[in-house]
């Protein structure tokens, strides 16, 4: 049950990312349309602010460069604020270099 929450939680995370960036493209667009969104799933996720244990598992697990080239590609990512309901040190066992697969 907690995973069907944690991943309820994380597209309404992306969808409301998603609709703040179009608004945002908007208001910045002089001619009123939105822009098409030209951001990736790493960069969506920096920009997001609470995905950065996230972030951090894409730079260990070397699949930045994978989840920046053309997709398409679904990922469901546990916040920062999930990620730190695990066991104190899993995070950091989980991200030594050694681990990474």
């Amino acid at each position: 049950m907690k995973h069907i929450v944690l991943m309820m939680t994380l597209l309404l995370t992306y969808s409301l990312v998603a609709c703040s960036d179009s608004s945002a493209n908007t208001r910045n667009n002089p001619n009123g349309a939105a822009a098409e969104a030209e951001l990736d799933i790493v960069d969506t996720a920096v920009s997001a602010g609470n995905f950065s244990t996230f972030v951090a598992a894409v730079q260990t697990t070397e699949l930045v460069e994978t989840l920046k080239s053309e997709g398409p590609f679904t990922v469901f990512a546990p916040t920062d604020e999930a990620f730190a309901k695990l066991p104190e040190g899993t995070i950091a066992k989980l991200l030594k270099p050694e681990n990474r697969e």
